[in-house]
C-alpha cells in the first residue's frame, strides 16, 4: 500500500499551480482578515473565528467590486459557512496566503464552507480542511455557489492524515463554476467524492485524488482538462445525466474500480474522453477494473447513452470497456475513433438490447506494450517507440491546445515532417524547442504562370520563402518525388510543354509544409503560340463525370430527442450536402446536421454530396424511430 502511495505521489501531471499573491486588478475597496501592517487594506479584521466572515461582510455592504486578503492561519469558522457577495455586479474576490491560509467549518458533520458572489467572483490561494467525520452524513467542504465562481489554487483536504471520513464531498460546483489549478485530496477507501457537479461545471488543470474523481447528473455539461483524476477503487468520472467531457486528462485506477461509468438515469446521458489516458491495475483483494462502464437502462423511461472515445489510450483493467443496453427500446451509441485498448478486453453484460457501434482506426494492445516513460512513478508520458505516438486522428486540434505535459496538442513525434496527434494525455516532442506548426511555402519570384505566360527558355528559375526563417526546402516537377533543393532552384533542361512546379518549406525542427506551393509554366526552344485545349483537343483533361460517395453517415436508430444529430462525410474533398427529413424539402446542410423536429415513430432521413463539377452521389437514406 505504501509504495503505491507513492507512486501515486510522483504521478507526473505537469500542472500550473502557483499564483501570485495579490495580482488581482485593482478594486473599489479591500479588506482584510489577520493581515496587520498591510498596506493596501481599507479595513482590516482579527480573530480566526469571526475575521474572515467580518471582512466578507463587510464587502457585501460596499458596492463593490472588492477584494478580500486573508492573512496565514488556522480559521476554524461557525458552520456552515457562508461567504458571500449578493448582487450579480457585486464580485468579491477572496485571496489567502497560500497553503498557509488554512479554512475550516467548526461541525464535523457539516464543514460546509460556501463562497459566491457577482460575476467574475474568485477564490484563491488557500486551503481548506475537512474534519475527519466517520457519521453517516453526507458532507461538503467546499461549495461554489451561485455567480459561476472560479476556485483556482485551491488544496482541499482532510484534516488528518490518516482520516476515516466518510460520505464527504470535497468541492461541489454550481451553475457554471470552475475549479483550476487545485488539489482535492480525499485520501481513504471510504465512499467520498472529490467533485460533484450540479449543472454546468468546470475542472481544469487539477489534481483529484478520492474514491471519486468528478461526479456529474441527472443534467448540465461537466467540462473536465487537463487534470490528473487518482482513483481510490471507486470511479474516475461518473455520469448519470447530461455530459461529461474528460479532455487531455489521465485517470488512474491503482486499486481496482472504473476509469469511468456512464448511465442514463432518468435523462441522456453522454461522455465524451478524447485524448486521455487511463490505466487500472487489479491487486489482490481489490475489486475488479474496467475502464469503462457504458449501461443504457433507463428507468421508466427507455435509456439513451451516447459514449464516445478518441485519441486516448485505456490500459492494464480487467476490462477495457464493458456495456450493456437492458432492453430493447434502450439505446447506446459507442463509438470509438483513434484509440488504443486490448480488443480481447471488451465485454458486454446479458442484455435484451443492441448496441450501435462504430470503432475508427484502433490500435490494438493485445500482448503490446504502450511504452510509458515510467509507469511505476507515475510518469505515463510516451517514450521513443510507442506505438501511439502520431497515431491519433489527422484532424487538427483547436489553435491553443495543450497536452497536459504543456506540449501543443499535436506535434511530429516520429520525423516524418507531419504534425499529428499522439494517443492519449501527452504529447512527444522530439525537439524540445519545436513549436509543433507548419511553415508557409511562397515563391517569391519566377517565371508566371501558365497560361497564359509562355517561355522559350527550357530551364525556369524559382525564389522560394518561408513564414519560418531558417528553412530549407523540399521540390518536385511533374509529379516526381520531392528531392532537397536550394533557393534560388532552376530546374534542368525540360522538354518543350507545360511543367508543374511544386516546392515545400522544412522548418528548422523537420516540420514539412503539408500544403506545396504550386505553378504550371511553359517552357520550349520553339518561339511562338504555346497549342491550346482547342487546338490540340489531346491537351484538354477528361471531364470528371464520377460521382461522390456519401460515407461515414452516422445516426441513432431509436431515439428519444425530438431532434438528432446526423454526421457523415464524402469520399471527395469539397463536396457539399443537402439534407431532407420525412417529405420536407432537401435543403443545404453540413455534418453533424441536427435534424428539424421529428414526429414520433418512424422518420427517414435522405442524405446526397455534390461535387465540386456538379456531380451528385446516390441518395443515402436512413431510419431514426422516435420512442
Amino acid at each position: 500500500m505504501s509504495r503505491m502511495k507513492q507512486a501515486l505521489v510522483l504521478v507526473a501531471i505537469g500542472l500550473a499551480s502557483i499564483a501570485a499573491f495579490g495580482s488581482a486588478q485593482a478594486q473599489a475597496d479591500v479588506y482584510c482578515a489577520e493581515l496587520p501592517g498591510e498596506a493596501s487594506c481599507t479595513q482590516n479584521f482579527t480573530g480566526t473565528s469571526t475575521s474572515i466572515q467580518d471582512a466578507v461582510s463587510a464587502a457585501d455592504d460596499h458596492a463593490g467590486p472588492d477584494t478580500v486578503k486573508v492573512g496565514p492561519g488556522n480559521f476554524v469558522m461557525p458552520s456552515p459557512v457562508y461567504l458571500s457577495n449578493f448582487g450579480d455586479e457585486n464580485k468579491l474576490t477572496l485571496i489567502g496566503s497560500g497553503d498557509s491560509t488554512v479554512l475550516s467549518g467548526s461541525d464535523p458533520q457539516d464543514p460546509q464552507i460556501r463562497f459566491e458572489g457577482g460575476i467574475g467572483s474568485s477564490i484563491s490561494d488557500l486551503s481548506v480542511s475537512i474534519a475527519d467525520d466517520t457519521s453517516n452524513t453526507q458532507k461538503i467542504g467546499l461549495v461554489l455557489g451561485f455567480g459561476a465562481p472560479v476556485g483556482d489554487n485551491l488544496n482541499v483536504h482532510f484534516a488528518s492524515e490518516s482520516p476515516l471520513g466518510d460520505k464527504t464531498v470535497g468541492v461541489r460546483l454550481q451553475d457554471g463554476a470552475t475549479l483550476k489549478n487545485s488539489n482535492v485530496r480525499l485520501y481513504n477507501s471510504k465512499v467520498n467524492s472529490a467533485v460533484v457537479a450540479y449543472g454546468s461545471a468546470n475542472v481544469l488543470n487539477s489534481t483529484l485524488t478520492a474514491f471519486r474523481g468528478v461526479e456529474n447528473g441527472p443534467t448540465g455539461t461537466v467540462e473536465v482538462k487537463n487534470s490528473a483524476l487518482i482513483v481510490l477503487a471507486g470511479v474516475g468520472g461518473l455520469n448519470l445525466g447530461g455530459t461529461m467531457n474528460i479532455r487531455d486528462s489521465v485517470i488512474v485506477n491503482p486499486f481496482g474500480g472504473d476509469g469511468v461509468y456512464l448511465r442514463s438515469s432518468g435523462a441522456p446521458a453522454d461522455m465524451l474522453v478524447d485524448g486521455t489516458t487511463m490505466v487500472g491495475t487489479t491487486p489482490d483483494g481489490f475489486p475488479t477494473s474496467v475502464g469503462a462502464v457504458v449501461l443504457s437502462a433507463g428507468t421508466p423511461d427507455p435509456g439513451n447513452v451516447h459514449f464516445q472515445v478518441d485519441n486516448s489510450v485505456v490500459y492494464g483493467y480487467d476490462y477495457a470497456i464493458a456495456y450493456n443496453v437492458f432492453s430493447p427500446d434502450d439505446v447506446l451509441n459507442l463509438d470509438v475513433g483513434s484509440s488504443a485498448y486490448d480488443s480481447t478486453r471488451v465485454t458486454s453484460y446479458p442484455g435484451a438490447g443492441t448496441p450501435q457501434m462504430e470503432i475508427a482506426n484502433p490500435v490494438d494492445l493485445n500482448g503490446v506494450d504502450p511504452k510509458f516513460a515510467d509507469p511505476g512513478a507515475g510518469d505515463f508520458s510516451l517514450a521513443a517507440g510507442s506505438p501511439l505516438i502520431d497515431a491519433g486522428q489527422a484532424k487538427v486540434p483547436d489553435p491553443g491546445s495543450l497536452a497536459l505535459d504543456g506540449n501543443p496538442r499535436a506535434c511530429d513525434g516520429d520525423d516524418d515532417g507531419a504534425i499529428r496527434r499522439d494517443i492519449g494525455a501527452y504529447e512527444l516532442k522530439t525537439d524540445p524547442n519545436d513549436d509543433c506548426t507548419y511553415p508557409d511555402t511562397s515563391i517569391a519570384d519566377g517565371p508566371e504562370a501558365y497560361p497564359p505566360a509562355m517561355y522559350t527558355s527550357e530551364t525556369a528559375q524559382f525564389d522560394l520563402a518561408s513564414t519560418k526563417a531558417g528553412s530549407t526546402f523540399i521540390c518536385s516537377i511533374d509529379d516526381a518525388p520531392y528531392a532537397t533543393c536550394a533557393s534560388p532552384y532552376t530546374t534542368p533542361k525540360l522538354a518543350e510543354g507545360p511543367h508543374t512546379f511544386r516546392a515545400k518549406a522544412v522548418d528548422s525542427h523537420g516540420n514539412i509544409d503539408q500544403s506545396p506551393v504550386e505553378r504550371v509554366v511553359y517552357l520550349g526552344a520553339k518561339k511562338g503560340h504555346p497549342p491550346t485545349c482547342e487546338e490540340d483537343p489531346s491537351l484538354c483533361p477528361e471531364p470528371d463525370r464520377t460521382a461522390p460517395k456519401v460515407l461515414g453517415l452516422k445516426s441513432p436508430k431509436k431515439t428519444r430527442a425530438a431532434r438528432a444529430k446526423v454526421r457523415f462525410r464524402s469520399n471527395e474533398k469539397g463536396a457539399t450536402f443537402t439534407c431532407r427529413l420525412n417529405r420536407g424539402k432537401a435543403r443545404k446542410c453540413r455534418s453533424p446536421w441536427k435534424t428539424p423536429r421529428l414526429k414520433k415513430g418512424r422518420n427517414v432521413i435522405r442524405i446526397q454530396a455534390r461535387d465540386k463539377v456538379g456531380n451528385r452521389s446516390k441518395v443515402v437514406r436512413r431510419v431514426i424511430r422516435r420512442v
